[in-house]
């Protein structure tokens, strides 16, 4: 009788076992909700029970079930809404971003139809909706009715709306709340902080932000590695490669352990200020801090993958090419030495690489394209740079399949009639990378008619004047007049060895082609006379 009824037992529990799989299949959000029906037909629903499934939509980010659930409470004449109740739903809309609904029941609140006036942290909970939609004016318009009604704002508040001014870029309006947090009676605390710094340096302030760093123990706070790593990736952003190693090193001596955006941030400043063995030792060394702290390098390599790419695009700058093949190949490589689980370059690293290699690396240069073509498909500067390679090296065979790659490449952007289609990228450096490699391809005789006449109608002309405009910038930096700020590429995207001259072109390719290519000669336009 005793095996019988174990034998029965066993059967139950594998019934209710395979009850709960099934109801595991399903989110929780709506097991939540079934509880929830449940309860309401067994009549013991409640405002607690419906808090407890608002917070399981709001953390499925289901707003609208949210907001369903706050209607049938507002119907029900045995419930009755409480201030936990709507900071719930509030919650539950800041979860899925949606600020105009967590808005919308705030002012629900306001108006006095959910039967009580908001407090602090509905407030907050809104200025968190907000926050996360980088909605920075509407979270920082929450400030004045907050204290209209008499309240003061906590950490939590003017916490939420330093981040939304910080997502937005707004460091003016982040420093202007920082600062006015002391006449408001609340303390910023390392968060508040951190915030602020962040949004100093993606607004290119990065003076403010090491004064924000330095102003942290008068405040009686302590850095933390988020700090460290805003104000280090503020100067990043301006190439201030010396200080950004200076705190690191700082960090190091404060027993913080650099995470991968703090390696990552550091090396690129280093990238950005032309100092390849720099990047590289950092480089070395965030590899070897990766190993001490986690068994599982691979998954710490493919978090160091922006540092490998700022290392091998600044020994592509300084002409080190053994180094970037090194450098390629220790990215392919895992931990057994083997390359199936390696890390990748991208496509401006191939194209730094290939403009910055002379004329007896050919096969360098034959071997890189054939890469770039595996990983990501070449194109037009590369295909440029390589064929300009070759034909330096005195390769014409090798030269003459790249110029018919160059050729079915412009045939199929110019809208050759046998492809039907069309030009999509219209912005000024693929202009001028089209009629570059457009006059080369008809130097050898490998230029399609039809996407000879194309490229005469459609880009050769704005192409032009786009050269004069990158010209100008090119002339008035290599003679050291100063530049108009107006006429500075907004790219930021450097591959030539000049750094600071252009995005993508450089100096001395534009001075090859005022010079020697004759391009622009014959034109009317005054390069001195440019506005």
């Amino acid at each position: 009788m005793a095996a019988h009824l174990s034998s029965r037992q066993v059967a139950a529990s594998s019934r209710k076992a395979g009850r709960r799989l099934v109801s595991t299949s399903q989110p929780v959000w709506k097991r939540s909700l079934e509880v929830l029906a449940s309860r309401h037909r067994n009549g013991e629903a409640d405002v607690v029970s419906y808090s407890k499934a608002i917070g399981s939509c709001g953390r499925g980010k289901r707003w609208d079930y949210a907001l369903a659930l706050l209607e049938e409470v507002k119907s029900d004449s045995r419930l009755q809404v409480d201030a936990v109740f709507c900071t719930a739903v509030i919650a539950a809309c800041r979860h899925a971003a949606a600020w105009a609904p967590a808005l919308a029941v705030l002012h629900s609140m306001e108006s006095g139809s959910l039967g009580l006036f908001p407090s602090v942290p509905h407030y907050g909970a809104a200025a968190a909706s907000c926050d996360l939609a980088s909605k920075w004016a509407q979270a920082l318009a929450l400030l004045p009715t907050l204290q209209n009604r008499g309240f003061s704002p906590n950490v939590k508040f003017c916490g939420a709306i330093i981040s939304s001014c910080e997502k937005a870029r707004q460091w003016e309006r982040a420093l202007w709340l920082l600062h006015s947090m002391k006449n408001l009676l609340t303390t910023p605390d390392i968060f508040t902080h951190n915030a602020a710094m962040s949004a100093c340096g993606k607004g290119g302030r990065w003076r403010d932000a090491l004064r924000l760093l330095r102003d942290l123990p008068l405040n009686n706070l302590a850095p933390t590695v988020v700090s460290y790593s805003a104000v280090i990736s503020a100067l990043e952003r301006k190439r201030q490669w010396e200080l950004a190693i200076a705190l690191l090193e700082e960090m190091h001596t404060e027993r913080h352990e650099a995470d991968h955006i703090t390696w990552n941030s550091v090396i690129s400043a280093c990238e950005s200020g032309e100092q390849w063995a720099a990047a590289f030792c950092l480089l070395r060394a965030a590899d070897v801090a990766a190993r001490v702290a986690a068994t599982d390098k691979g998954f710490y390599r493919q978090r160091l993958e922006p540092g490998y790419n700022s290392t091998l695009s600044a020994c592509a700058k300084g002409r080190q090419w053994q180094m970037c093949l090194t450098l390629l190949d220790s990215m392919r490589a895992d931990q057994d030495g083997s390359t199936k689980s390696g890390l990748q370059a991208s496509m401006p690293c191939y194209n730094s690489i290939l403009l910055g290699l002379s004329a007896g690396q050919w096969k360098v240069a034959s071997w890189l394209f054939e890469d770039l073509q595996r990983n990501h498909g070449a194109d037009l500067m590369s295909l440029r740079a390589t064929a300009a390679t070759l034909q330096a090296g005195g390769q014409p065979r090798l030269l003459f399949l790249q110029a018919q790659s160059i050729a079915r490449h412009l045939a199929m952007c110019c809208g050759d009639r046998t492809t039907g289609s069309k030009v999509n990228e219209e912005s000024e450096e693929y202009l001028i990378e089209a009629v570059l490699a457009a006059g080369a391809l008809r130097s050898l005789g490998a230029m399609p008619h039809a996407a000879c006449r194309m490229m005469a109608r459609r880009q050769e002309a704005p192409a032009t004047r786009a050269l004069q405009v990158l010209a100008f910038r090119s002339k008035g930096s290599l003679e050291g007049v100063e530049t108009p700020a107006g006429l500075m590429s907004p790219h930021g995207r450097i591959h030539d060895p000049s750094l600071d001259v252009s995005s993508s072109i450089g100096s001395a390719y534009v001075r090859w082609a005022i010079e020697d290519s004759g391009l622009l000669r014959q034109q009317s336009m005054s390069l001195t006379s440019y506005p």
